[in-house]
């Protein structure tokens, strides 16, 4: 049995929860069994952990493992990347953008028409 998987991604979804769902959604995106709808997600792929020194008057936050893509990417955005470089987890393409709140709807809606994906017509989101 083959079952359709749709992981939506906004600042309430994937965005706002980082780390274990963001690699969740990349390796079902990386292995093509879930299509990403809405909006790249935050971009938490690393770890860190707290070494609490001179008695708790300081403390050293270091980072011990980042988060890899089973395709080998880095799911963690650097203070320095930019929108167009490699991280966090991409909507595919034709299901990027999430309603407005102007009463617009996204171009992956029902109302908007069928998509292709993946060699399956998704029609009723």
């Amino acid at each position: 049995m083959k079952v359709s998987v749709l992981i939506f991604a906004n600042d309430c979804a994937l965005a706002g929860n980082a780390s274990a769902s963001e690699i969740v959604a990349a390796a079902l995106q990386d292995h093509k069994r879930a299509v990403i709808i809405g909006e790249r997600s935050y971009g938490k792929g690393s770890v860190q952990n707290v070494i609490r020194m001179e008695n708790g008057a300081s403390a050293l936050k270091l980072t011990t493992a980042s988060y890899w893509r089973p395709s080998g990417k880095n799911i963690h955005r650097f203070p320095d990347s930019k929108d167009g470089d490699e991280w966090g987890v991409k909507p595919d393409a034709g299901f990027e953008g999430t309603p407005d709140h102007s009463g617009k709807k996204a171009p992956w809606r029902k109302d908007a028409g069928p998509k292709q994906v993946q060699g399956s017509t998704l029609s009723s989101l």
